[in-house]
């Protein structure tokens, strides 16, 4: 996709973690856990006038009773994985050591790669 470079002043790196947004109430936990998720972070490259180039998740499904964490790609977003910054990220959370990560530990990742974190509730 080609764009103007003035569009590129509004692009920015971000990610939100529905279990750090106002709407993750217990209401919705529930209705979210009746479909297997545990939480979910979504990421991509965003403008800050509004919408989204692209974006991808990381979900965490309850399996045998541990969260556990698949990453998702939308079809947009498909080309990115073989980006510079999408190895950087998936080998820091290799790196991580753990297969069993949380939200939290991923959304570090991607504030260490310079993500910004747009959830209502951000990390300390």
């Amino acid at each position: 996709m080609k764009t103007d470079e003035k569009d590129n002043e509004f692009r920015f790196f971000g990610f939100s973690c529905d279990s750090r947004m106002e709407y993750f109430t217990d209401e919705y936990k529930t209705n979210y856990r009746k479909s297997g998720y545990v939480d979910r972070v979504f990421f991509g490259i965003h403008d800050r006038r509004g919408g989204t180039r692209f974006e991808m998740s990381m979900v965490w499904y309850d399996l045998d009773d541990k969260p556990t964490p698949k990453f998702e790609v939308f079809s947009e977003a498909m080309a990115e994985v073989t980006k510079p910054w999408h190895k950087k990220m998936m080998k820091k959370v290799v790196d991580l050591g753990n297969q069993y990560f949380t939200s939290d530990e991923f959304s570090r990742v991607l504030i260490s790669l310079g993500f910004e974190d747009m959830s209502d509730y951000k990390l300390i």
